[in-house]
């Protein structure tokens, strides 16, 4: 197998069928990096993302390592907002 690497806009899918991996914090802030973009061309991923942190004050499990909340975007596409 050999990997291909492809320059461009990481929020652009360049086939059918994509999810677009996203390594979130565990701390409900979403405003630095790759997110700022990403949030811009597909806000339903941070309003889920935002949308989870209330349960982070009450100790519950969404904010575990290795969570992972994918967002259907549209068409083929998804995000996968991972906890990392």
């Amino acid at each position: 197998m050999e990997i291909e690497y492809q320059i461009g806009d990481a929020t652009i899918p360049v086939a059918g069928n994509v999810i677009i991996a996203h390594i979130c914090n565990n701390v409900g802030k979403w405003g630095r990096g790759f997110v700022v973009p990403l949030g811009k061309k597909y806000p339903k991923a941070k309003d889920v993302y935002l949308n989870q942190s209330w349960e982070w004050d009450r100790g519950m499990a969404w904010a575990s390592l290795g969570k992972v909340d994918i967002v259907p975007i549209g068409e083929g596409v998804w995000v996968a907002n991972m906890i990392a």
